[in-house]
């Protein structure tokens, strides 16, 4: 029951930033430039894509998220997002000119790394 309500209560959340955020430029070799890049593009996506999530968290339970709600997601994503990027560019380094453009599979390619040195 819980695992079903948090995968629920995630989904419109995720939806929103898989679909929107490579738009935006999150997940381009510029993001991974410094630490200044790697913050406005993660600021500016998170802008974009939480309001988009809680309208699609509406539209599926059909009423409008309560302020609290909306608050606690902001913060809450804010923070997962940061910490993600945060540890994916410390672990990486910044990205030089010359290099390949981060992809949306650098991050499972990092994971996967990780795992095999265990």
């Amino acid at each position: 029951m819980f695992c079903q309500d948090a995968v629920s209560t995630a989904a419109p959340f995720l939806i929103a930033w898989l679909s929107i955020s490579p738009f935006l430029g999150a997940y381009t070799s510029k993001a991974t430039e410094s630490w200044k890049s790697l913050w406005s593009c993660l600021l500016r996506s998170w802008a974009v894509c939480i309001p988009v999530g809680l309208a699609i968290r509406g539209a599926a339970t059909q009423h409008v998220p309560p302020a609290p709600f909306a608050l606690i997601s902001m913060v809450t994503t804010l923070f997962l997002l940061a910490s993600w990027r945060s540890a994916y560019f410390t672990v990486a380094g910044p990205t030089v000119q010359g290099d390949r453009g981060a992809g949306l599979f650098d991050g499972l390619k990092m994971i996967l790394t990780l795992v095999r040195r265990w």
